[in-house]
Order: C-alpha cells, then structure tokens, then sequence
C-alpha cells in the first residue's frame, strides 16, 4: 500500500510541475505573438507628393526634405509599431478586423519634422555627422511616448 501511496503522489507532482510549465509556455507565448495593424502607406506617400508638389522650393531643398519625410516615416513606423506590439501592414494587405493606426503614423511624422524644422535653425553642435542623423537623434527624444 505504501509504495501505491508513493506512485500516485509522484504522478500528482508531475502532472502539477507539468500544469504550471503549461501555464508558463502558454503565457509566454501569447505575449511573444504581436497584433497586426495596419497603415495606409499609399495615403501617406500620396499626402507627401502632393505637398511637396505644391511647394516652393529648388530641385535640392525638395530632395531634402523628401529625405527628411522618409526618414521619419520609418521612425514613424518603428515608433508605432513598439508602442502597440504590432506587426505593421500596408492597409492593402489585409481584409478587414485589423486597426487602422495610419493617423498615429502621421502624427508621429509630423512631430519628427516638426523637430528636424527646429535643428534646421538650431547653431548649436551636431549630436550626429548628417542632417538625418540629427534630426533622427532629437525626434525621438522629442516626441513623448503616449500610452494607449
């Protein structure tokens, strides 16, 4: 009787060490697997073109601050994109039940440009060698975090 005693109890202690390992993978691995959003890249490069179109400005001034917008659309993006745990997909990729986080992307570029405008002016040293670099640099330290 003793060594049935003995069976039962070790199976009881493996099926609890089993259960909270269980647990463990599950939760781990539901936190792991990000969301998928969405992003209306068309809408957004469209929206640079036409202003950039209406702009005045030479030939180089034009290419710069195209560089400028494209840089921080990637900032943009990276930024969006750790603040949600998300996977970010143009908005053509995918049917329907995602969000839509395309206006958090603008705003996120806007405050970016809104910085690099800033340094534009700014006759303090550089924190990087290259305009972008700088602008990179300060964007994102200029640009609160908000939570949802």
């Amino acid at each position: 009787m003793s060594e049935l005693r003995l069976l039962v109890c070790a199976v009881l202690l493996n099926l609890g060490v089993a259960a909270v390992l269980g647990v463990g993978i599950a939760r781990y691995m539901i936190e792991a697997v990000p969301r998928i959003a969405t992003v209306g890249l068309t809408e957004l490069v469209t929206e640079h073109a036409e202003r950039t179109a209406n702009a005045e400005g030479t030939a180089g001034e034009t290419a710069a601050m195209t560089r400028d917008w494209a840089q921080a659309l990637e900032d943009a993006l990276r930024q969006v994109a750790e603040r949600h745990g998300a996977v970010l997909l143009p908005i053509r990729g995918v049917a329907a039940g995602a969000p839509d986080l395309t206006a958090e992307v603008r705003e996120e570029i806007a405050r970016a440009l809104a910085g690099g405008r800033l340094l534009a002016h700014d006759s303090a040293p550089a924190q990087g060698n290259a305009p972008a670099e700088r602008q990179t640099a300060n964007s994102q330290s200029a640009a609160p975090e908000v939570r949802p």
